[in-house]
């Protein structure tokens, strides 16, 4: 609850008024093969032979990036390989509508993969909105160091904590693992198919996430903000009463009451997190200002009546 009423709070403060301006990115580890977790043999085997191609220590890293009311968009694949040599060549030309490929020495994310996904991902969508953007990401020291980037476009950045994306980053509290165990289908359907080359390999898993991407693309996202508790706790009351006066964007959100919350700890990123002394406010009067370098999402916050 704590995370519903700050982000409550700062949609307010920063007048994020369509849910659809507020999105999540995050990163995930993608193992070439997904072995099954169980196979079947005959009582008293000792030894259970698993067909595998060395591939499942191997993984590319993939960038997904959704937004409050569940879309899905593009996402950036990142391969191992030397930038701009023969492996970025290939992988670029992976490229589709949906999906885009890169490379990095070790398929991680540095500098240069972030600057590349703002640039071809985070850029058309930010340009295409109108007005204030809320992007939501872990406390990953890159990220920290990328804010001047990442908030063009007036767009606020919000920092998950440390040790808590699992349960207040919608990425991470369910759609990695729905894609991964989608993922596993696709290499269990695929597993004949022959890859005795790296190429055949990236190749296969770029295909395989493609496909991935349409099938969560047709799955309703919204329910991991639910699941993270970082959905906006109102959108749906006020959606109801902007479609009984015949609001034609029903997704607007339309504030009238005045809430009153308690605020027990907002830092800004590089201040040690202390909690400050209890201060109750009316939101509409909070003259405070976002710190230059973001905000991190505190996880003691309490709403009263």
């Amino acid at each position: 609850m704590g995370s519903f009423v700050f982000l409550n709070k700062l949609l307010l403060k920063n007048k994020f008024q369509l849910v659809s301006c507020i999105f999540n990115v995050d990163q995930s580890g993608i193992y070439y093969e997904n072995l099954p977790n169980k196979t079947i043999d005959f009582t008293g085997s000792k030894e259970i032979p698993v067909s595998s191609q060395k591939g499942e220590k191997k993984r590319p890293t993939l960038f997904s990036t959704i937004n409050a009311v569940g879309d899905l968009f593009k996402q950036l694949i990142v391969f191992k390989g030397t930038p701009n040599a023969r492996v970025h060549a290939e992988v670029r030309g992976y490229d589709d509508t949906n999906t885009i490929h890169t490379c990095q020495i070790n398929s991680w994310t540095d500098t240069d993969v972030l600057a590349e996904w703002h640039e071809k991902v985070w850029t058309p969508i930010a340009q295409s909105i109108e007005g204030p953007k809320l992007l939501i990401m872990d406390l990953y020291p890159l990220h920290r160091d990328a804010f001047p980037m990442l908030s063009q476009y007036e767009t606020t950045v919000l920092y998950i904590p440390a040790g808590l994306t699992f349960n207040l980053q919608p990425l991470d509290s369910g759609f990695f693992k729905v894609l991964k165990d989608e993922l596993k289908k696709l290499w269990i359907r695929d597993w004949e198919i022959n890859t005795p080359t790296e190429r055949h390999k990236r190749f296969l898993i770029s295909s395989q996430l493609k496909e991935l991407w349409t099938t969560m693309k047709n799955k309703r996202l919204s329910v991991y903000w639910d699941q993270s508790c970082l959905s906006y706790p109102y959108f749906e009351v006020f959606a109801a009463r902007n479609r009984a006066n015949h609001v034609e964007n029903s997704s607007f959100l339309d504030f009238t009451d005045d809430t009153r919350m308690t605020i027990e700890q907002i830092v800004p990123i590089g201040s040690q997190m202390t909690a400050d002394e209890d201060t109750t406010m009316i939101i509409e009067d909070d003259n405070s200002q976002i710190q230059e370098k973001g905000m991190i999402l505190p996880n003691t916050v309490k709403q009263i009546n």
